[in-house]
């Protein structure tokens, strides 16, 4: 199994997770969860980068570090908007946590 070859990697406890994520298979989810808290593992943040005139800038979810924080997700919540007033409903059947509706 991958968690014995790779009882300290946090990628291993994610990916075996998702799997049981895309399954429905919860309980799983929780027990895999709860072994990576018993045993302090920590999945890594994603981040994503954008260049805007020659300059990288580098977020992940939620991140309010940026000095212009304010006006990005202000302008994200307008677009949002704008895309839901076109009628687009996104696909959720790949989301792999168990979270609530809107948060999909």
């Amino acid at each position: 199994m991958i968690l014995e070859q790779e009882p300290d990697d946090p990628a291993a406890y994610i990916l075996l997770s998702n799997l049981h994520s895309s399954a429905g298979q919860w309980r799983d989810v929780a027990k895999i969860r709860k072994s990576m808290k018993e045993r302090n593992l920590i999945k890594e943040a994603g981040y994503s980068w954008i260049e805007v005139e020659n300059m990288v800038h580098r977020f992940h979810v939620g991140d309010t570090s940026h000095p212009q924080a304010r006006e990005i997700y202000r302008e994200l919540d307008q677009l949002a908007a704008k895309i839901k007033e076109t009628g687009y409903i996104p696909d959720t059947d790949f989301v792999l946590h168990d979270v609530e509706e809107e948060q999909e």
